[in-house]
């Protein structure tokens, strides 16, 4: 092999490790509307917190997202308020922190159950309007647990199963005509370490394999 075809075959390698690189994650921006629930309860009824106007926001691969099971999602919000109705306060994806303190213990009778009530307790406090997720598989049913997502940033880590994430706010089900508002909220989508060091020696494994036979050329 001479030595500009063996140069040529360097630079092709370097652009191969770069684009690994670059590709070990990728990004969307999405809008959740106000009156969007976190997940369906009809079809998930061990998890029935009521109805809303809206169903919730879903990530799959039509997205942008690869979704693909032990990637890591990052999720954080980016701007726009929301209003739960009622008092007229706006909030970000933390929540109405002045309405009735943490939902997932208070309030939470017949009619007016929220979506909280289904958060891990350690993710507390979960606040009226607070923006919650949930992982899904590609008919709508939970795969693992509901969390709270907050103003972020929050990883979740894409479960066995799992085709989409679900999205929307902690509002009771008699709740969601008259919220307003919303929030633009950013996902990264991360290969695991492990996969991006795999790939990268996998380059150098064949840049070695091309300096071997330029030796014996």
């Amino acid at each position: 092999m001479n030595i500009k075809k063996f140069q040529l075959l360097l630079v092709l390698i370097g652009t191969f490790s770069v684009t690994s690189m670059a590709n070990a994650s990728s990004s969307i921006t999405t809008f959740v509307d106000g009156r969007s629930g976190p997940w369906s309860s009809a079809l998930n009824p061990s998890f029935n917190w009521g109805t809303s106007v809206l169903g919730p926001t879903l990530i799959d691969r039509s997205t942008g997202l690869s979704m693909t099971v032990g990637d890591t999602l990052t999720i954080h919000y980016i701007g726009g308020t929301t209003n739960g109705g009622g008092g007229g306060i706006f909030s970000d994806a933390n929540g109405n922190q002045a309405f009735a303190g943490d939902l997932a213990g208070r309030f939470d009778t017949e009619p007016y159950i929220y979506p909280a009530r289904f958060i891990d307790p350690s993710q507390g406090p979960v606040y009226f309007m607070a923006l919650l997720g949930v992982f899904t598989d590609s008919s709508g049913g939970i795969i693992g647990s509901p969390f709270k997502i907050g103003n972020g940033p929050f990883n979740a880590i894409i479960p066995d199963g799992a085709a989409q994430l679900s999205i929307g706010f902690n509002d009771s089900g008699q709740g969601y005509f008259d919220n307003g508002g919303g929030l633009t909220v950013g996902i990264i989508e991360a290969i695991p370490e492990p996969e991006i060091y795999a790939m990268l020696l996998a380059g150098l494994g064949l840049l070695g394999f091309i300096a071997r036979r330029r030796k014996t050329d």
